[in-house]
């Protein structure tokens, strides 16, 4: 998976070594490729992880970081939370402040929760 582009808005990309350290675009690619992914059962289709499944809470918190300062508004069912594109796959979390999250979800880039009621 390509980690080298993330979107800024739907209109402009802009690549991840241009606005981060590349010590953490390094700590937050090896956190996304080496931790355990669950597919979701109650609200497909995504998967999730949980920072107590890894010893990297840097990579968690770093990733946390990096979609909270370089995302975008997205709906999730009747939510909207903060999404990170990164390669074919975003990211988000439900919004918690960075210490207290422990949930990363992702899906294909192209999937979209609608509103439902």
């Amino acid at each position: 998976m390509s980690h080298e582009e993330a979107p800024h808005s739907s209109e402009k990309k802009i690549a991840i070594k241009d606005v981060l350290p590349v010590h953490e675009t390094k700590i937050i690619c090896a956190f996304i490729d080496s931790v355990r992914w669950q597919e979701a059962k109650l609200q497909p289709p995504h998967s999730y992880t949980v920072k107590q499944w890894s010893d990297d809470s840097a990579g968690f918190e770093g990733i946390v970081r990096m979609i909270r300062t370089f995302g975008h508004e997205e709906n999730f069912y009747n939510e909207t939370y903060i999404y990170l594109t990164l390669g074919d796959l975003k990211y988000w979390t439900m919004g918690a402040p960075i210490e207290e999250t422990t949930v990363l979800n992702r899906a294909d880039a192209g999937t979209h929760y609608a509103m439902s009621g």
